[in-house]
């Protein structure tokens, strides 16, 4: 804007009259300004900034001085805000996220994708690899998963621009009555912000695929028929039935059997003395099973006689529920997935270089000339050539030392006591998964560092071996395990449970997920009708 004008608008969080777009590029990008109303001689010009911040201190120094009193009180908006999360929480929580990636990672991409993409202004620029072309010249698109991953984004998106408003209307929010105007034009600035946050995160995902010998495949790879009737017969069962030996008094556990082929495997295994009639049978029936290779079976033939092993073993009474629960669950898992093999790697550092117009004079100039031979006490740090380093307020204009440019405080231990690890970012293998499940937020340093957590139970169902830890399991873990499923599937299972998550083979799936999945669909969902027989079997 031309600073004469600019000094003429203020912003508005309400009543305001003008409306603010990007003009096509001609010689250069502009931003244009078009009142949305008549506006009376000498009336204030003024307009909304619909600016967001992911920082709460930011948001609360964002002061507005409008003086309106129906006001919100701040000319930016807070992403952790509730107006931000009143439909994200409900419609797009961990399960939902990821239940839309793995759908992107198994679905064909359709023309109705290109078009909706099309329609929200999301085109070449963000859906092609930066810098690649093919033989004829042509840029190079985007794998189509994460083609398909942004459009199905963007489908929620849409839906919560839809549903946004009438959840802001129904009761205040933070502490702000919103009416129709003002909840349409904040549902406006959400969806503008995560449209924003929508590219950045297709711009952070080909960062990583850039890199030399970069995996490019669906991250989430769906288990072959063979695999899935590897993980649950030849892995699940497996451990089950070790565990399940143990408790019944074969100390030994599953070895005790020997292998295929053994005198005493199979459903003619002879049992150890301790282990009673009941316990017996119920174990010869999983050794029966065990003795036939599992990709003799179908992934439903496996599932089914999963679900069978799970009757036998609460048949033995409630000592025995969360081993019938565990494999119950297992059983009733229709999508299994495992992460594609992606490598990790460290970003090289961040320059501050000058744009040619800028000048070097000052305190900059004696920065450079330090790199040329200066001895300020302490030890020099090197500052390349054309680098612009600046000291904190209040510094000296000394040669920047390791201590000056770390502003006298002690480095996080995420830097190792290097102050030149500070420009540089470490990606950890699942970094992609963890960004697009955590698509709109940008200021998290490692996506996938809270991925383990969060899986446990919603995405990753637990150990075999945990099975026989909890105390009083029926009317203590059991009991509340239940209540969370029904009030909030997609909430990690907590720590204080008896259950661990050491899932060795990297596989992930649960009914949790395949429900989620089915309601994004459309399709019936099936997670009410587990859970009720989960609380009928007893």
């Amino acid at each position: 804007l031309d600073q004469k004008l600019d000094q003429k608008l203020d912003q508005k969080l309400d009543q305001n009259n003008l409306d603010q777009t990007a003009d096509p590029p001609r010689t250069k990008l502009s931003i244009a300004q078009y009142t949305t109303r008549h506006v009376s001689y000498g009336e204030e010009l003024c307009w909304n900034y619909s600016c967001v911040t992911e920082s709460e201190k930011e948001y609360r120094a964002a002061i507005c001085l409008c003086s309106s009193t129906t006001c919100k009180g701040a000319f930016l908006d807070y992403a952790g805000s509730s107006a931000f999360t009143a439909v994200m929480n409900v419609r797009h929580n961990f399960l939902d996220r990821n239940a839309l990636l793995i759908r992107a990672c198994s679905e064909p991409l359709t023309a109705a994708d290109r078009a909706r993409l099309a329609t929200a202004g999301i085109k070449s620029a963000a859906l092609t690899m930066p810098g690649e072309r093919t033989p004829s010249g042509e840029r190079v698109e985007c794998p189509e998963w994460l083609i398909k991953w942004a459009s199905l984004t963007l489908e929620y998106i849409e839906m919560e621009k839809e549903l946004l408003p009438a959840a802001l209307t129904a009761k205040p929010i933070d502490g702000i009555v919103y009416d129709a105007g003002f909840a349409a034009a904040t549902a406006a600035g959400v969806v503008a912000t995560r449209i924003s946050n929508l590219v950045v995160t297709l711009d952070k995902i080909k960062y990583v695929m850039r890199q030399p010998g970069q995996n490019r495949a669906p991250f989430l790879r769906h288990l072959s028929d063979g695999e899935v009737a590897d993980h649950l017969l030849g892995d699940i069962l497996k451990r089950a039935a070790d565990t399940f030996a143990r408790k019944v008094g074969v100390k030994a556990g599953l070895p005790f059997f020997g292998g295929k082929g053994a005198r005493n495997a199979g459903a003619e295994a002879k049992m150890p003395a301790a282990v009673g009639q009941r316990e017996g049978e119920a174990m010869r029936f999983i050794l029966g099973v065990l003795a036939k290779p599992p990709r003799e079976f179908t992934p439903r033939e496996a599932s089914q006689t999963l679900e069978a092993c799970s009757r036998k073993i609460r048949e033995l009474g409630a000592v025995h529920c969360a081993m019938a629960d565990l494999l119950l669950l297992y059983a009733r898992t229709t999508h299994w997935c495992t992460p594609e093999a992606y490598t990790g790697f460290q970003s090289p550092p961040v320059r501050l270089v000058p744009l040619p117009k800028d000048k070097l004079g000052g305190r900059d100039r004696r920065l450079k000339d330090a790199n040329d031979g200066g001895d300020a006490e302490g030890t020099t740090v090197q500052i390349p050539e054309g680098t612009v380093q600046i000291p904190p307020d209040g510094a000296s204009d000394a040669a920047p030392t390791k201590s000056t440019l770390a502003s006298g405080r002690k480095l996080p231990a995420v830097f190792k006591g290097n102050i030149d690890n500070v420009m540089k970012k470490k990606y950890q293998p699942h970094f992609a998964w963890g960004q697009l499940v955590s698509w709109f937020k940008q200021t998290i340093y490692d996506p996938s560092a809270s991925l383990s957590a969060e899986r446990r139970g919603a995405m990753s169902l637990p150990d075999p071996e945990s099975a026989y830890g909890a105390k009083n399991y029926v009317t203590g873990d059991r009991r509340s395990m239940l209540r969370q499923i029904a009030r909030d599937p997609s909430k990690m299972w907590p720590t204080t449970w008896a259950w661990s998550f050491r899932n060795p083979g990297k596989v992930y799936g649960s009914p949790f997920i395949d429900d989620a999945i089915r309601a994004a669909k459309g399709e019936e969902r099936t997670l009410p009708g587990l859970l009720e027989e989960l609380k009928s079997v007893l």
